[in-house]
C-alpha cells in the first residue's frame, strides 16, 4: 500500500494546483491522506475510511463545495469510491434499518430486484431512504492502472442543491459523478441513477506527477510557437508575403484552439493567465508577422483607392521580429510563473504538506 500513498500525493498535487482558488483544498487533502491504510481494509469495518463531504467539511471548517470537489476528482482517479447506504422505510423508531451498504453496482441492483431483508416488502427507491458518500479505495485492486490525461479535462459541476429539497442532494452528487446535465438523469428512476453512478467506480489509476500533467497540457502550444518562429521567415521568402500573413493567422487561431482544449481545460488557469495569453500571444504573432513581411499601412495611397490598396509590404523589420519573439517569451514566463505559484511544478506532496503543517503549528 506504499504505492497508494505515492499515487495519492501525485493526485493531491494535481487537485491542489487545479483548484487552488477553492478555500481549504489543502486541508481536505491532508485529512484524507491520514486515512490511507497500510493494508487492504473494508470501510464497513474500519469506519474512518468513509468520507462524507457534508460532515467532514464541517469538522475541517472548510466550504462544502471544496470537500465535494476534492471527493469527485479523487473518485475519478480511483482513490475514492462512491458508496450507497439503503435504509428500510418501514423501520421502527430507533432502528437503523440499514439493509445495504455497498460500492458495488451488482449488489445494489440485486437489492433493487428482490424483497427487503428488513420487512419483507418490495420497495421503490426514494432519495430519502438512500444516502451516498465516499470511502478510501483500499481494496488493492490493480486491474486498471492506465491513466489518460483526458480525465483532467472533465468539467465538474458544483455539487449544491440550488434550491432543491435536501433529499435531492444525493441526486446532485450522482449527477456530478456521472458528469451529465441535470435534465438527463432527473428523468431516470432513483435506483437507475445510483446504479449508473456506482458503475463509475474503478481501480486506482497510476497518477503522474503534477509537472507531467502540466507538460502534457503545454507541449502542443509550445511546439506550435517554436515551429512558427522558425518557419515564418522561410514561408515568407519562398511562398510570398500574403501567404506569410495567412500562415500567421492560421497559426494564431490553431494556437488558441489548442490552448482552450489543452491548457484551459486541463490546468484551469486563472483569469489573469487567460487574459495574458490572449493579449500577449495575439500581440506577439502580429509583431512577428508584420516584422517578417514588412507589413505596414501605405499612407500615400489615394483617397479614392479601395482600403486594401493601403496595405503594403516591405523588407523584413528586425526590430518588430525580435519584439514579437520577446513578447512570446515574456508572456509565457508570466503565465508559467502563475503555474509555479499554484503548484503545477511540484513533484511530490511532502514539501507543501510540511510547510502547511508548520504554518498550522505557528498559528497555534
Amino acid at each position: 500500500m506504499t504505492e497508494l500513498k505515492h499515487i495519492y500525493r501525485n493526485a493531491a498535487n494535481i487537485i491542489r494546483a487545479k483548484y487552488s482558488t477553492l478555500n481549504g483544498v489543502d486541508k481536505v487533502l491532508r485529512s484524507l491522506e491520514k486515512r490511507l491504510p497500510k493494508e487492504p481494509m473494508d470501510p464497513r469495518v474500519h469506519r474512518n475510511l468513509f468520507f462524507e463531504p457534508r460532515i467532514d467539511s464541517q469538522q475541517l471548517s472548510v466550504p462544502l463545495e471544496t470537500a465535494e470537489t476534492v471527493a469527485v476528482q479523487l473518485q475519478k482517479f480511483g482513490l475514492l469510491r462512491l458508496w450507497v447506504r439503503v435504509t428500510c422505510p418501514n423501520r421502527e423508531e430507533g432502528e437503523s434499518g440499514t439493509v445495504l451498504e455497498t460500492d458495488t453496482p451488482s449488489d445494489f441492483e440485486l437489492l433493487a430486484s428482490r424483497s427487503c431483508d428488513h420487512c419483507g416488502s418490495h420497495h421503490d427507491f426514494e432519495w430519502r431512504n438512500t444516502e451516498t458518500f465516499y470511502a478510501v479505495n483500499s481494496g488493492g485492486d490493480e486491474s486498471d492502472q492506465a491513466f489518460k490525461y483526458e480525465r483532467l479535462k472533465s468539467k465538474i459541476q458544483r455539487v449544491v442543491a440550488n434550491g432543491r429539497p435536501e433529499q435531492s442532494f444525493d441526486l446532485v452528487r450522482c449527477e456530478t459523478v456521472l458528469n451529465e446535465a441535470n435534465g438527463h438523469t432527473a428523468l431516470a428512476t432513483t435506483d437507475r441513477v445510483i446504479a449508473l453512478a456506482l458503475h463509475t467506480n474503478h481501480a486506482v489509476l497510476d497518477i503522474p506527477p503534477a509537472i507531467s500533467a502540466w507538460w502534457n497540457a503545454w507541449m502542443g502550444p509550445l511546439l506550435m510557437i517554436g515551429a512558427y518562429s522558425v518557419l515564418i521567415i522561410p514561408v515568407v521568402r519562398f511562398c510570398g508575403q500574403w501567404i506569410g500573413v495567412l500562415f500567421s493567422i492560421v497559426v494564431l487561431v490553431a494556437l488558441f484552439l489548442v490552448i482552450r482544449g489543452q491548457v484551459n481545460a486541463t490546468l484551469a488557469p486563472t483569469v489573469i493567465q487567460r487574459t495574458a495569453l490572449c493579449s500577449g500571444l495575439s500581440l506577439a504573432t502580429f509583431c512577428v508577422a508584420a516584422g517578417s513581411t514588412g507589413f505596414h499601412i501605405n499612407a500615400e495611397a489615394g483617397q479614392n483607392s479601395p482600403w486594401w490598396s493601403k496595405v503594403a509590404f516591405g523588407e523584413v523589420s528586425e526590430p518588430l521580429l525580435y519584439s514579437g519573439l520577446s513578447v512570446y517569451a515574456l508572456t509565457l514566463i508570466f503565465v508559467f510563473f502563475f503555474d509555479f505559484q499554484r503548484g503545477w511544478f511540484a513533484r511530490n506532496g511532502i514539501r507543501s504538506m510540511t510547510q502547511a503543517s508548520q504554518g498550522e503549528g505557528a498559528t497555534l
